[in-house]
C-alpha cells in the first residue's frame, strides 16, 4: 500500500493555505452521461458535453433558496426537478415551475414537513430505470441523532418518480414499511443511500446508525410489475451493514464502510444476505462515507474524520481494488477554512468523459440536513496532481 502526504502549509489560523485558482463557490448538482449541472446563486447552469460549455441558464423557482437547494435531477428528455428540504417543483421548459405531488406507497397522499428534512439525499442519486421508463431514485438522509429510534424511527423515505417529477412517491418509508422476510417494520435513524441494481433492478438501502445491531440494515426491495408495488427483504444489521453507498458490477456487490476500521467490503452476488461471505478489500483506521467507481475498476474511497484518530482530508485510491494509495491533501487542495476535519461527503459517479465530484463539508458547522453542498472539488484534478491522470476514464 503506497501513502502519498500533501505537505500541510501552515496559516495564521492553522488552517491550510487554499489554492487560489479554484472557484470554491460552484457546486455540481448532477452528473450523469454527458449532462452536468452547476449552481451558481439562483441559476442552475447546464451543461450537454461533459462540463466543456454550459450554454443553458434555468432560474430557479422562487421558492427555493439557494442555500438550501438539495437536490437536481435531469431526466433524459430534458425535465428538471429541483427540491430544497421542504419542497420539490419540476419544469418542461426551464421556465414555468410546477410543486411535485407527494404520495405514499398505496398512493394516497403524502404530508409534507415543515420541520424534518423530506428530500437532502447524502450520496449523489444515480440512474434508475423502472419498466423501461427513466426515473428518479433517492433518498432522504434526515437528521435524528437526538431521538430514541425505537419510540420514534427516523423520517426518512426511498423516493422514486416514475413521472419526471410530477409525483414523489414514498415507495419506502422507515418505521412504516414491513419488509416481507420479517413481518416487521425497519428501525433507523435515517437512510443512507437507496440505489438501483442495473444488472437486476433491484433496489437496495443501507440504513444508519449506532447502535448498528438495531439501526444499521441493509434493504432489497424488488418492483412487482404487475401491480407496480415493492416487495422489501431485510438482509440483516450489524457492523458489515453500516455502509455509507452500495455499488454494483456483474460479479459482487460492494459497501463503503462506515465504521472504525472502515473501508471497502464486498459480496458475492446471491451471498448479499450473508455477511459472513463478506470479503473486506480496503481496511481504514476511520470510517468511510462514500465512493466513486469507474468504468474500468477502478476505484476511490473517500474517508470521514469520525469514529477514530486519522485525519479526515484522505482519499483512497485503487486502479483495481487490490492495490491501494493513500492521499493526505494538502492546502492546495482544499479550500479556504478547511482544515484536517474536513469530510468530503456527497459523491458523484463518473461522467462518460471520466470526470467525477465530491462535495466539502467542514465538520460541525452545521446539521448535515442545513448542509448546502458547497463547495465541489474535482477529484480528476486532484488525482492527477498525486499521479493519477487517467483516472475513472
Amino acid at each position: 500500500m503506497k501513502r502519498i502526504d500533501g505537505i500541510r502549509l501552515g496559516t495564521g489560523s492553522g488552517g491550510f493555505v487554499p489554492n487560489p485558482t479554484i472557484d470554491y463557490s460552484v457546486s455540481y448538482f448532477f452528473a450523469r452521461g454527458n449532462t452536468l449541472v452547476r449552481s451558481i446563486s439562483n441559476k442552475l447552469e447546464i451543461s450537454s458535453d461533459g462540463g466543456i460549455t454550459f450554454p443553458k441558464e434555468v432560474t430557479l423557482p422562487t421558492q427555493v433558496i439557494p442555500d438550501e437547494l438539495r437536490l437536481v435531477h435531469v431526466f433524459n428528455d430534458g425535465d428538471i426537478l429541483v427540491a430544497s428540504h421542504r419542497q420539490a417543483f419540476y419544469t418542461s421548459n426551464g421556465i414555468d415551475w410546477n410543486e411535485s405531488a407527494y404520495k405514499n406507497a398505496n398512493g394516497s397522499n403524502w404530508t409534507r414537513s415543515l420541520h424534518y428534512d423530506n428530500f437532502s439525499p447524502l450520496n449523489g442519486q444515480r440512474p434508475c430505470v423502472i419498466n423501461g421508463v427513466d426515473c428518479l431514485l433517492f433518498s432522504n438522509y434526515n437528521n435524528n441523532e437526538n431521538q430514541n429510534v425505537l419510540t420514534t424511527p427516523g423520517k426518512s423515505y426511498a423516493w422514486l418518480s416514475e413521472d419526471n417529477g410530477r409525483t414523489l412517491k414514498a415507495i419506502f418509508s422507515l418505521g412504516e414499511t414491513i419488509c416481507q422476510n420479517t413481518g416487521t417494520t425497519v428501525t433507523a435513524r435515517h437512510i443512507h443511500s437507496a440505489t438501483q441494481d442495473p444488472f437486476t433492478g433491484a433496489i437496495y438501502m443501507d440504513t444508519g446508525d449506532e447502535d448498528r445491531n438495531i439501526n444499521s440494515h441493509w434493504i432489497k426491495g424488488v418492483h412487482n410489475a404487475n401491480n407496480n408495488t415493492w416487495t422489501w427483504t431485510d438482509l440483516g444489521t450489524g457492523h458489515f451493514r453500516k455502509t455509507c453507498g452500495i455499488h454494483y458490477d456483474e460479479n459482487y456487490i460492494y459497501g463503503v464502510l462506515d465504521t472504525e476500521n472502515g473501508g471497502l467490503i464486498r459480496y458475492n452476488r446471491g451471498q448479499e444476505n450473508n455477511t459472513a461471505n463478506v470479503t473486506q478489500l480496503l481496511t481504514t483506521i476511520n470510517d468511510c462515507i462514500g465512493g466513486v467507481f469507474g468504468k474500468n475498476g477502478d476505484c476511490l474511497i473517500h474517508q470521514a474524520v469520525w469514529n477514530a484518530s486519522d485525519p479526515g482530508n484522505v482519499l483512497w485510491y485503487s486502479p483495481n481494488k487490490i492495490d491501494w494509495t493513500r492521499i493526505v491533501l494538502n492546502g492546495q487542495d482544499m479550500p479556504e477554512g478547511w482544515d484536517n476535519t474536513t469530510t468530503f461527503i456527497k459523491s458523484w459517479q463518473p461522467m462518460d468523459n471520466g470526470k467525477a465530484f465530491v462535495d466539502v463539508q467542514l465538520r460541525g458547522t452545521t446539521g448535515y440536513h442545513e448542509y448546502n453542498f458547497r463547495p465541489s472539488v474535482s477529484l480528476n484534478a486532484i488525482l492527477a496532481k498525486y499521479g493519477f491522470p487517467n483516472a475513472f476514464k
